[in-house]
């Protein structure tokens, strides 16, 4: 059961929904909030490759003796993606409070998932969570009000959840490969 609930957030199931949601808010009618998701998406994801990179490459020194070895990746893409993508589709006089409860409690859920399989350390997911939920809060910040009416809103969430559906369970090596590339670059190796 926590295996399943963690592959929501693999990065063979939220890549495609980036790529998905982001064409989806272009045909719905709202193209600010594509262009954000197009910068903060990928950003959050990049900032939890650094932060990976550099811990991963760093192993040994300062970040294990504080118990973090790699950002978690599944938290924080999960939060920005699903939350996010509440937050946008909800309407809400507060958009933001949407964004920032919904990316919490994903991260929160998806975290756990990570600390109860074993594969992150408690620092690890109180790292990838707030780049998540923070990831959140920009999107619906820079997305701006919603139109007054989404086109294909209804077909778009439909495409988006057959995506989930078909790509769960689905694993993308990316850890290994990441670990590779930061052991490579050695400039943390004494």
């Amino acid at each position: 059961m926590i295996e399943s609930l963690t592959n929501f957030a693999d990065q063979a199931v939220i890549l495609p929904i980036l790529v998905l949601a982001g064409i989806g808010l272009l045909v719905a009618g709202w193209p600010r909030a594509a262009l954000a998701w197009i910068i903060v998406v990928p950003g959050v994801l990049f900032v939890v490759l650094i932060g990976k990179i550099v811990t991963i490459g760093c192993a040994g020194s300062l970040t294990e003796s504080i118990g973090l070895y790699s950002p978690s990746g599944h938290t924080a893409s999960a939060a920005v993606v699903y939350g996010g993508l509440v937050a946008l589709l909800v309407r809400t006089k507060w958009p933001e409070r949407v964004a920032l409860i919904s990316a919490s409690v994903v991260a929160a859920v998806i975290g756990a998932s990570r600390l109860a399989l074993g594969v992150h350390s408690v620092a690890d997911v109180l790292v990838g969570a707030p780049v998540g939920i923070v990831g959140a809060y920009a999107l619906i910040r820079l997305a701006g009000p919603p139109p007054l009416r989404l086109r294909f809103a209804s077909v778009i969430g439909v495409v988006l959840l057959i995506c989930v559906l078909l790509l769960h369970g689905t694993h993308l090596q990316a850890e290994a490969e990441i670990g590779k590339f930061a052991w490579n670059l050695g400039f943390c190796r004494q």
